[in-house]
């Protein structure tokens, strides 16, 4: 394929993520665009957020489209069994990438590149999910499309699935209206609530948008620390074991005393007779 049709369908998926934006930030959530709107420098900021949003989606994103239908894809359409394995290896692949960059760039070296995104803390709306710096979007955002679509070997049809996925999941943790439906979601899933307190706190909840790798980080933390102190505790009782046993030397011992009193007793009869 060439690259020019990609890059116009990579133009047109960005501005459908556009779309869904304008339609959640003016529909559901138009009560907290009014509240971002009356704070100081609110209008700027919804603004760029706007502008941010729709540049990253339709100039940054369909250069990268481009390059993941061209480069990465396998060539061919897969099985339904072959695209739904390929799908979740994709989602698990972009979840970690961003957990792992989005904690990088928390650090005084790289906040520079996310400090625009946390402008949005006070009032989150779904424009603000991709409201994030170009170096941002490119490392934190594609980079993870780009890695997880040749690494998972998908195919076209489940490379956009799959984007789709993480553009609904990072709309859906960016509108606070849809807090309490998705308070019930299991527990392995990003809700708006865990990505609220991380705008709010910024110490905690970096995994995002659909898989919380922070949970499932932390299960892995409590197993280890668990199996070591099992570990740890079944050798404390073996040494107390065989603390209480008495060794072969302090045996020895006892048999070479008893030894040595029964040639003191024979010695002293024969004295007597």
């Amino acid at each position: 394929m060439m690259l020019s049709p990609l890059l116009v369908e990579g133009a047109a998926f960005g501005a459908l993520n556009v779309l869904g934006m304008f339609i959640l930030e003016f529909g559901l959530s138009s009560h907290d665009v009014e509240l971002l709107r009356k704070r100081e420098g609110g209008k700027e900021l919804h603004l760029a957020g706007l502008l941010a949003t729709t540049f990253n989606s339709i100039v940054l994103g369909s250069i990268t489209y481009a390059v993941i239908m061209k480069y990465c894809c396998v060539d061919g359409p897969l099985t339904l069994l072959q695209q739904a394995c390929s799908i979740i290896m994709f989602l698990i692949i972009e979840n970690f990438w961003y957990y792992l960059a989005h904690m990088a760039m928390h650090t005084r070296q790289l906040y520079w590149m996310h400090r625009f995104h946390h402008k949005f803390n006070v009032v989150v709306l779904p424009s603000s999910a991709s409201a994030v710096s170009i170096p941002e979007f490119l490392i934190a955002y594609m980079a993870p499309f780009v890695v997880g679509s040749y690494v998972a070997g998908t195919d076209k049809a489940s490379s956009i699935f799959g984007a789709l996925i993480v553009m609904t999941s990072n709309f859906i943790i960016h509108t606070p209206a849809l807090e309490e439906v998705m308070s019930h979601l299991p527990w392995m899933f990003v809700t708006p609530s865990d990505h609220f307190a991380h705008h709010r706190q910024l110490t905690l909840n970096y995994g995002a948008p659909l898989i919380s790798v922070d949970r499932i980080v932390n299960m892995m933390k409590e197993y280890l620390a668990f199996y070591y102190s099992s570990l740890s505790s079944d050798k404390l009782e073996e040494e107390g074991v065989m603390e209480s046993v008495p060794s072969d030397t302090s045996l020895d011992d006892g048999e070479d005393s008893d030894d040595s009193e029964e040639a003191d007793e024979n010695t002293e009869s024969k004295k007597k007779l």
